[in-house]
């Protein structure tokens, strides 16, 4: 029902653990993420993709972006949160626009990302790395329009695309976070705090643990520049998902074909 390029199994766990393994809670919570989805039309999302001509503009103000694999052979992907300007960021689109893309990029990740890093590294692929770089964040900047914005994109997080998270790092974390993450993580289940790191600006020791220096960005203190795509690593998008090798029978989105063009 999610559709055919998701690993069944994988999905049930995933809707399994997100409700403590209590069947009842995950099959209400599975029904739910089906009427959304056929409500929502992320099954055409999936096959058409969706014409994001302000994604230019965005990334000026929210830069989050696919980059490489850990050396679990998970994709990362990065988001700097802290130049975030949601303000700007509506001058040219508006949230509905925003949450629609990223509901794309989700289902890109399901039907094509873990299906290229699982062919490349050899191992079945089913959750990402994710790293927050909250430098140069300021709480005046998550106003009310803000909030609103991060909690709607959260809330489609939660409750349609569940436990996809293998590691979380929060770099660049500022003293005043720190201390606000003290109290939030009492209310987590210890499985999930596992997976969230809370690092200051000497992050890099850690990071590295995890993903080879050679596919860190330059300017998170790696090796990689991308020097070769004119706008660097950011918008290289590089990863396993670039080779036209793991194409298969069935995948002919229409987005995907633009991709290799």
């Amino acid at each position: 029902a999610l559709g055919q390029h998701m690993d069944e199994d994988v999905t049930m766990a995933r809707f399994l653990r997100a409700r403590g393994w209590d069947m009842a809670k995950a099959k209400k919570m599975y029904r739910d993420t089906v009427a959304w989805r056929e409500e929502y039309g992320a099954a055409k999302l999936r096959e058409e993709g969706f014409h994001f001509p302000e994604y230019p503009e965005v990334m000026q103000c929210y830069p989050q972006y696919y980059h490489k694999t850990d050396k679990f052979g998970r994709p990362v992907y990065i988001e700097e949160l802290g130049v975030i300007n949601v303000n700007e960021l509506l001058k040219f689109t508006d949230t509905d626009r925003m949450i629609r893309h990223h509901v794309t990029e989700w289902e890109k990740l399901n039907a094509w990302r873990y299906h290229c890093c699982s062919s490349f590294s050899k191992r079945q692929i089913f959750t990402s790395t994710t790293i927050m770089d909250l430098k140069g964040i300021q709480m005046k900047n998550f106003n009310k329009v803000t909030r609103t914005f991060v909690q709607k994109i959260s809330r489609v997080d939660q409750d349609h695309f569940p436990e996809h998270l293998g590691t979380m790092f929060l770099i660049n974390a500022p003293s005043v976070f720190t201390m606000m993450w003290a109290v939030v993580k009492q209310f987590l289940d210890a499985r999930t705090v596992a997976k969230i790191h809370i690092l200051g600006p000497n992050y890099y020791d850690t990071i590295k643990q995890f993903v080879d220096e050679e596919n860190i960005p330059a300017h998170l203190g790696g090796k990689c520049s991308c020097g070769d795509h004119p706008g660097g690593c950011r918008k290289s998008d590089r990863g396993p998902w670039r080779d036209k090798s793991f194409r298969r029978e069935g995948m002919d989105w229409v987005w995907l074909k633009e991709f290799f063009d």
